[in-house]
C-alpha cells in the first residue's frame, strides 16, 4: 500500500461543518483539489496531512484521510495520549 503526506489538506471536506469552526472562514482558504489529485494519481490507500489542527479519521473514496493534530498542551484533555497509532487501511 502507498502511504503520502502532505502539511496543507487535501480536500475541503476534511473540515467539520462551518458551525463547528472557530474561524469561519476556513472552508474559503483550506483544501487543495491539486494535492488529492497528486494522492489518486500515486494511488495511496493512506494520506495523513496536518496544517488545521483538526483532528480527522475519514474514508472518501477508497483512501483513508488521516490528521491527529497535537495542538498546544493547553488544549489536550488531561492524561491525553498525543500520538495516534494508524492500523491498517481498507482494501
Amino acid at each position: 500500500n502507498v502511504i503520502s503526506f502532505s502539511h496543507f489538506l487535501p480536500r475541503p471536506d476534511l473540515l467539520p461543518a462551518v458551525e463547528h469552526l472557530r474561524f469561519k472562514g476556513l472552508p474559503r482558504v483550506a483544501g487543495c483539489a491539486a494535492i488529492d489529485e497528486q494522492i489518486r494519481a500515486l494511488n495511496s490507500a493512506l494520506h495523513v496531512f496536518g496544517h488545521s489542527h483538526i483532528r480527522c479519521d475519514h474514508y472518501i473514496e477508497r483512501v483513508r484521510y488521516v490528521q491527529h493534530g497535537l495542538g498546544y498542551p493547553r488544549d489536550r484533555r488531561e492524561g491525553e495520549f498525543a500520538f495516534k497509532m494508524i492500523g491498517g487501511v481498507e482494501e
